[in-house]
C-alpha cells in the first residue's frame, strides 16, 4: 500500500501558516528592537550611561531575544493558533480554510487546555 503525500490544499495551508508566522515574528521582533533602540537613543542623548545601556542589551539578549527564539521554534500550526489567540495575528488575516483547519486540529485542543488568563475582578 502506498501513502500519498500532502494535497495541494494542505501544501497551500502550510505555506500560508509559515508566512503568517514569519509576519508575526517580524512584528514582535520589530517591537522588541524598537524598545532596545529607544534605550540606545537615550544613551546617545545622555539620559542613561553606558553601564545602563549594557545592562539593557544584556537583558534583551538573555530575555526578550531568547523568549522570541523559544516561542517561534514550536510547530507552526500550534504557534499560529497561539498568535491568533494572543492578537499578534488578527483572525481577518487568516484565510477561512486555514482557520477551520486550525480549529479542527490538535492546536485548538491544546489551546483549549491552557488556563485562561485571570481577569480583573471588581472588589
Amino acid at each position: 500500500m502506498t501513502t500519498r503525500g500532502p494535497t495541494t490544499g494542505e501544501k497551500q495551508r502550510r505555506k500560508k501558516t509559515r508566512e503568517l508566522v514569519a509576519t508575526a515574528y517580524l512584528r514582535e521582533l520589530t517591537a522588541a528592537l524598537t524598545a532596545l533602540a529607544a534605550q540606545v537613543d537615550a544613551w546617545r542623548a545622555g539620559q542613561i550611561d553606558a553601564c545602563q545601556l549594557n545592562e539593557d542589551v544584556h537583558a534583551y539578549h538573555n530575555g526578550t531575544a531568547r523568549d522570541l527564539w523559544k516561542k517561534y521554534n514550536m510547530p507552526a500550526d500550534m504557534l499560529l493558533t497561539l498568535l491568533v489567540a494572543g492578537g499578534v495575528i488578527q483572525k481577518e488575516e487568516v484565510p477561512a480554510d486555514l482557520l477551520d483547519a486550525l480549529h479542527s486540529g490538535g492546536a485548538a485542543q491544546a489551546l483549549a487546555a491552557e488556563t485562561p488568563p485571570e481577569t480583573d475582578k471588581q472588589h
